[in-house]
This record gives structure tokens, C-alpha cells and sequence, in this order.
């Protein structure tokens, strides 16, 4: 079972790989 803690960093992460991809394909 996940933890709110754990999903929050997960999401946080997931959000950070999102980012990058949109300056490199920009």
C-alpha cells in the first residue's frame, strides 16, 4: 500500500520527467 508521502514524491517526479520532456521537444 502506497503511502501519501511516497505518492506526493512519485507525482513530484513524474512532473519533473514531464517538464524535461516538454523543453526537449520545444
Amino acid at each position: 500500500m502506497l503511502i501519501v508521502k511516497d505518492l506526493h514524491v512519485y507525482y513530484g517526479l513524474i512532473e519533473a520527467v514531464k517538464g524535461i520532456d516538454f523543453k526537449v521537444e520545444t
